[in-house]
């Protein structure tokens, strides 16, 4: 993504920055691509030279700048104004594939350097900041260490942040913003969503959305086919007020947004539900564990940490990420839901279920979901008798569905998804040039810092 962006902004007369690491970093995400440390790094540098090269893209490498001639440390959880602890932490996570570091015999050592990498990107790009004059800053994986760092040096020099990456449609991607609540492409800006969903759907636009939702609980037009892990059907035999739980992918990076949340991280939140139903066996709970823990594998699996610290009462079942369920049927199925940041709160609410948001979400506060902002709120929702799911909740979500999936996503048919794995389709330099709408609205977005307009294709 980042070579064909720079490529359409130099065709629209700007110069774009690019750099290439050549065994510079102590440690990023690519290194655990093969067990040869040295063999990921030439791999890593092979298929960024190449596509540079492709595009006749001028770069520099990483060793060319001053800072490598330092020597760092991993002391200090702050460098030069920037987090390289949280940096560090989300990218241990993802490298070691777990969320609970201090289980993870190799997670110190794997997080001390991933903050000396961090120290040295954050002097990078100072250099860079300080002796140009860069109209914005455009990284992908603002969550993790490379994407992270430069927009947040970037931030403090007052240049505009972008994070742009693929998005929950095919062949698309979202734009994030520095700015936002979260720098996460998910997160919109918060005054242009509250403006958008005051103004109602109109016929086309209503048309559009149960189009696109219907297509997506079909596994059309998405990059994850998620229904396609179950048919089967989920029938509840209880009379009770039956409440399903969706778990995340325990190292995912949207957990880096912590701004508001009613616990102290997800594995609080699935404890404390599980040990409220278990007080309350009036109540139904089926805890649905992320298909991604099969697709995207996993080191640390809520299906097992679940089952090995709770004895569960009969009131709770939690169900295997590979058991043969389609999660449309199962969310269609239950009364109540209940998501730390998961889409699924946002599909849920589409459907007409009431759904409590325990985590930081991009949907959260927008007045279609519960969002209690502790423990004891939350305690409180899930034993009213009534909760509610209004009409006007229920336009609400169908207003957000369509802003987030017809209106933030722009066309970008220069990757594939397949089994899962990203898969780049070059595109010709002519398909990149001025009068490629989408191109050109993705470079109006970023040129004038704005919140990202709507398409003017939304199939």
């Amino acid at each position: 993504l980042d070579v064909i962006l720079a490529h359409a902004f130099r065709v629209r007369g700007y110069e774009p920055t690019l750099f290439l690491c050549d065994h510079d970093l102590d440690m990023c995400l690519a290194k655990q691509w093969l067990s040869n440390e040295s063999a990921a790094c030439e791999i890593c540098n092979f298929m960024g030279s190449e596509y540079l090269h492709r595009f006749g893209l001028d770069y520099t490498l990483l060793s060319d700048f001053d800072a490598n001639s330092k020597t760092y440390t991993p002391d200090g959880d702050t460098y030069r104004g920037v987090d390289i602890d949280g940096i560090a932490t989300s990218s241990t996570r993802a490298y070691l594939k777990v969320y609970n570091l201090n289980k993870h015999r190799d997670s110190e050592e794997i997080y001390n350097r991933f903050k000396k990498s961090a120290k040295l990107l954050v002097d990078i790009a100072y250099d860079l900041v300080s002796n140009n004059d860069y109209d914005a800053v455009i990284s992908n994986n603002s969550a993790y260490l490379i994407g992270a760092v430069f927009l947040r040096v970037g931030d403090q020099f007052d240049i505009p942040g972008w994070d742009i990456d693929v998005g929950f449609r095919s062949q698309s991607v979202l734009c994030g913003n520095i700015q936002n609540r979260s720098s996460l492409p998910t997160f919109p800006n918060q005054e242009s969503a509250t403006e958008r969903l005051q103004r109602q759907l109109s016929d086309n636009e209503r048309t559009a959305i149960e189009k696109f939702m219907q297509d997506r609980m079909t596994g059309q037009n998405v990059r994850f086919d998620h229904a396609q892990l179950g048919n089967g059907s989920f029938n509840f035999s209880s009379k009770k007020t039956v409440y399903g739980a969706f778990t995340n992918l325990p190292w995912d990076g949207s957990l880096t947004a912590t701004d508001k949340k009613a616990f102290a991280d997800v594995f609080a939140w699935v404890d404390q539900t599980i040990n409220i139903f278990r007080n309350n066996p009036h109540l139904t709970l089926y805890i649905k564990t992320h298909p991604a823990e099969v697709l995207r594998v996993t080191n640390e699996s809520f299906y097992e940490w679940i089952t090995n610290k709770h004895s569960l009462p009969d009131n709770i079942e939690v169900i295997q990420p590979d058991t043969d369920i389609n999660p449309y049927d199962f969310m269609r199925a239950i009364d109540r839901g209940l998501v730390w940041n998961s889409t699924t709160g946002l599909e849920m609410s589409y459907l007409g279920t009431p759904v409590i948001v325990s985590g930081d979400t991009h949907y959260r506060g927008y007045g279609f979901t519960y969002d209690p902002a502790d423990e004891d709120e939350y305690r409180q929702l899930l034993l009213r008798d009534q909760l509610s799911f209004t009409e006007d909740m229920e336009q609400l979500a169908k207003r957000y569905a369509h802003y987030l999936f017809l209106e933030r996503h722009v066309n970008f048919p220069y990757y594939d998804t397949v089994d899962g794995d990203f898969r780049p389709i070059a595109p010709t330099h002519d398909q990149l040039l001025p009068g490629n709408d989408d191109i050109d609205l993705l470079v109006d977005t970023v040129l004038n810092n704005s919140s990202v307009p709507k398409v003017r294709n939304s199939k």
